[in-house]
């Protein structure tokens, strides 16, 4: 019974603890003193970690990041769903407990789950967190942990060696993603800094570099695409939502190029194309008359953007205007192309098509 799974998790902790013993980047002897509960002022200088030590780096805020999620999740969990939040993993056990309305969820987005357990690990070697092993080993902030929450102190810790070994490397991990915008990555980089400085809080508590990356790929242009990304819950939505949607559209629209403040207008129509709508539904929502939200496209396809003809208008419509398009090309004179068609199809439903092809 309840002797048995006690047991169970006692030799589950063992289990943990030897790997974390195998997998060490901080001394090996303060390690296993640190299991029996006893700590060492200093490195012994004699296991092999401490005469070949590895390469070390400013772990100070991916270290609050891992303290801060231990807190958000009310040190309640162990290693893996913490490691989950942090990544912003979409699983039904996360979604069920709302953990992804934290502000911790997908601020670690930018580093593997090996790169966070060795993290979390030498935290928990240093005494910043405890594992809680009568009670499935969740982890638990200690006093000393408040100081470096607060960013009183700076703390370095061991590379994984883990990443050391194969290919993988931090720029193909970020070009996992797929290939991104980086110029949009910058804009979105400044604007959460904007909005970080306003708060008094750190960048990541907005979105993580990988939520960024996403973004930047991704470009999303609805509230609906928005929350795929990952990183982004219904709490930064609705907090964060209009000002990085509105970068976006005025960065895709706008091509890049420096100028005025983007037409409310010519986003908002965008953004109902993109959610799939017909042209009679666009200009309905946007109360306009079909002549003014063709004018838009037709603005947003000369931008270069991705207006998909062949979805704002009825099909048969569009294959009769794509054969004579085929017959005559792009280029022909405006009256040879409206006699090739019937009156039937209308002449701004020409010009969106030929614009697009």
């Amino acid at each position: 019974g309840n002797q048995n799974l006690q047991q169970q998790r006692v030799e589950v902790h063992k289990l943990n603890a030897m790997v974390a013993l195998a997998e060490a980047v901080t001394c090996r002897r303060r390690v296993l003193l640190g299991y029996f509960g006893e700590t060492l002022a200093k490195d012994c200088g004699n296991c092999d970690v401490c005469t070949d030590p590895p390469a070390r780096f400013d772990a100070t805020v991916d270290a609050q990041k891992a303290l801060s999620c231990v807190y958000r999740v009310e040190q309640r969990f162990g290693i893996k769903h913490v490691i989950d939040v942090l990544r912003g993993a979409d699983t039904e056990r996360i979604h069920s407990l709302g953990h992804d309305r934290l502000s911790t969820y997908g601020i670690g987005g930018d580093k593997s789950e090996q790169e966070w357990t060795s993290i979390i690990r030498q935290l928990i070697h240093h005494g910043y967190l405890e594992q809680d092993i009568a009670n499935y080993s969740v982890l638990k902030l200690t006093p000393t942990a408040r100081p470096l929450l607060k960013g009183e102190l700076r703390l370095d810790l061991a590379k994984p060696r883990i990443k050391e070994v194969g290919s993988k490397t931090k720029r193909p991990r970020t070009d996992a993603h797929g290939p991104y915008d980086e110029t949009l990555f910058d804009e979105l980089r400044r604007l959460r800094k904007a909005l970080a400085d306003a708060e008094g809080k750190p960048p990541y508590i907005v979105f993580g570099d990988a939520t960024l990356v996403q973004m930047a790929r991704d470009k999303p242009l609805s509230e609906q695409d928005l929350l795929a990304i990952s990183g982004v819950g219904q709490h930064k939505l609705d907090k964060y939502g209009d000002d990085f949607l509105d970068a976006i559209a005025e960065y895709c629209v706008a091509n890049g190029e420096r100028g005025g403040a983007l037409d409310p207008a010519l986003r908002d129509t965008w953004q109902l194309c993109q959610q799939g709508l017909d042209l009679d539904a666009i200009a309905s929502r946007r109360g306009q008359t079909l002549a003014e939200t063709v004018a838009q496209l037709l603005k947003l396809i000369d931008a270069g953007q991705p207006v998909a003809p062949e979805r704002l208008i009825a099909k048969k419509k569009y294959a009769l205007i794509e054969g004579v398009l085929q017959d005559f090309g792009t280029g022909a004179d405006w009256q040879v192309l409206r006699d090739a068609l019937p009156p039937l199809i209308a002449d701004h439903e020409i010009r969106l098509v030929r614009a697009g092809w």
